[in-house]
């Protein structure tokens, strides 16, 4: 399967200092994936590397996986920590 990069992915994942070989393996094995809330053309991929968790929100277009942006995503990090403190 192809990837693409849309312009926007591409500015954000170098502005972000994000690898594209952690994008591609996040898209590849990810250790979770969900339907975008609000458009139903969209899934989002979600991998950890180390402490931090990566989400890559792509559009597939028959053969071809569009990245449309990724990003460390804080929310998941704080909401572990959260977790980890109840026990």
């Amino acid at each position: 399967m192809k990837f693409k990069l849309t312009n926007h992915a591409k500015e954000k994942i170098n502005q972000r200092g994000i690898r594209i070989e952690d994008v591609e393996e996040a898209i590849r094995n990810p250790d979770k994936k969900a339907l975008d809330r609000t458009d139903e053309r969209l899934i989002h991929f979600i991998k950890k590397f180390q402490d931090r968790h990566l989400r890559v929100i792509v559009k597939t277009d028959r053969n071809d996986i569009i990245v449309v942006s990724a990003f460390y995503d804080r929310r998941l990090k704080r909401r572990q920590e959260h977790d980890q403190n109840k026990l």
